[in-house]
């Protein structure tokens, strides 16, 4: 158990490496700990708010973190050492990513924009603007063509980086999407709401593959090998990303293939939910 945050933790991330977790917390803190010895390795100081989200660079050097105090904040990682402050006009920063070759940063804002920013000079790039509620995620694909962003309208968008400009809205939620994520190919993506399901959504057609049911709110990630896909809370349930089974989570370390929680609810057939602006 990693000790050390005088308040709730309300982010973690992982470095590419998987030997680093930085979290962030209520505290106004970030720390980075040391995943094989669960050692500290240090603490981030400066952000005057809560500490909402982080997200590592491609090569791990850089840290980016955002918070409740209108900053996104750029650590190099090997020293602990503060390398830039980015300041935002929204009452907070919402999420937080790299690209895939660390040049751009996106950062979610309370205000329904994303901005995205040159992680290296920190000159502002361009506002997106499209969402009419918080946003609540945002992911770069692997490629660096397209960016996702989900949000309190209930929403997903994908973005076309060479343009800045939406390519397609993906509609079909009923409730608050909390999170997105790209599996490692780039061509499927996956978000996860507040009614309970998380979508499977084809980038190139914006098609809904499939609807996901009973899983409670909360994030979506996929491994680095694109095989299994997270969601839900830390107790919720896996999925099999390939022939999309249920596990349990200390199912997945048995890698049983096939392995369905016996309550679990069959796929429901959707018909592809395409929107465009």
């Amino acid at each position: 158990m990693l000790q050390g945050h005088a308040h709730g933790v309300t982010a973690v991330a992982f470095s590419p490496e998987g030997d680093k977790l930085a979290s962030g917390s209520i505290d106004e803190t970030v720390r980075l700990w040391h995943v094989p010895s669960g050692h500290a390795l240090c603490v981030l100081e400066g952000h005057a708010g809560s500490v909402t989200s982080m997200a590592f660079s491609p090569d791990g050097m850089l840290l980016a973190s955002g918070a409740h105090d209108r900053t996104v904040r750029l650590w190099h990682v090997p020293s602990g050492d503060a390398v830039r402050l980015l300041e935002v006009d929204s009452a907070a920063v919402t999420s937080v990513a790299f690209s895939s070759d660390g040049v751009r940063l996106a950062s979610g804002e309370s205000d329904a924009e994303i901005l995205l920013w040159h992680a290296i000079t920190g000159v502002l790039i361009d506002r997106l603007q499209g969402h009419s509620g918080l946003v609540t995620s945002v992911a770069l694909s692997p490629d660096g063509a397209l960016l996702a962003s989900s949000s309190y309208d209930t929403s997903v968008r994908l973005w076309d980086m060479a343009t800045c400009k939406v390519a397609c809205v993906l509609r079909g939620h009923s409730g608050l999407v909390m999170s997105v994520a790209f599996w490692s190919d780039g061509a499927t993506l996956v978000s996860s709401s507040t009614d309970g399901t998380l979508r499977l959504w084809d980038v190139r057609t914006g098609a809904c593959l499939a609807v996901l049911l009973k899983l409670p709110e909360g994030w979506v990630a996929f491994r680095p090998d694109g095989r299994y896909k997270l969601g839900g809370n830390i107790a919720g349930g896996f999925w099999h990303a390939a022939n999309l089974c249920r596990f349990e989570p200390g199912e997945l370390d048995a890698l049983i293939p096939g392995l369905r929680i016996p309550d679990d609810e069959p796929l429901l057939p959707v018909r592809p939910a395409l929107g465009r602006d």
